[in-house]
């Protein structure tokens, strides 16, 4: 086992560090739209919050064991679960984002589409804001669940061909 820092700096490596940080945001925003004021105030799920903090997590995990070199069956198998795990991370973070609309869908039909002798009462600021807060939420679970589609494309440590071909130039 060794530990190598340079591996994980690869365009897979630094788009599933910017998906962990754009998942960490997004659970932020979600927190923030259930416990404001407004119309979604305490109506959160937690299968949002299970598998937004799963994908974070399996994130972090498939970043932190690209840090480290394995031989053998071992390293066979880590380099198995990283890749694994980086898929698990953006199909976690779609489950979020339809889970999310799942349970805001029928608030936003009923604050954007209501009848003109409601409007007053139902678009209130503070519905307002808490609509335009679960637009927010879905906007950066879709965008970090893109950057984790994308990153898992890649891979996380460089291999050892483009490692000796660093050191020679």
């Amino acid at each position: 086992m060794k530990l190598d820092i340079k591996k994980i700096l690869t365009p897979g490596g630094i788009l599933l560090a910017a998906t962990v940080i754009l998942g960490i945001v997004s659970l932020i925003i979600y927190g923030v739209n259930v416990s404001s004021v407004g119309y979604f105030q305490g109506l959160g799920s937690g299968a949002v919050v299970a598998t937004g903090i799963l994908a974070v997590l399996f994130g972090v995990v498939a970043i932190a064991s690209s840090l480290f070199h394995f031989d053998g069956i071992v390293g066979k198998i880590v380099d198995g679960l990283r890749s694994v795990l980086s898929i698990l991370v953006p199909v976690l973070l779609m489950v979020c984002l339809l889970s999310f609309i799942s349970i805001r869908a029928e608030g936003l039909a009923f604050i954007y589409g209501s009848d003109a002798n409601a409007l007053e009462e139902v678009q209130s600021p503070e519905n307002m804001a808490s609509a335009s807060t679960a637009i927010t939420g879905f906007i950066f679970f879709g965008i970090s669940a893109i950057f984790g589609i994308v990153a898992s494309f890649f891979n996380i440590p460089k291999k050892e061909r483009e490692a000796v071909s660093e050191q020679q130039a």
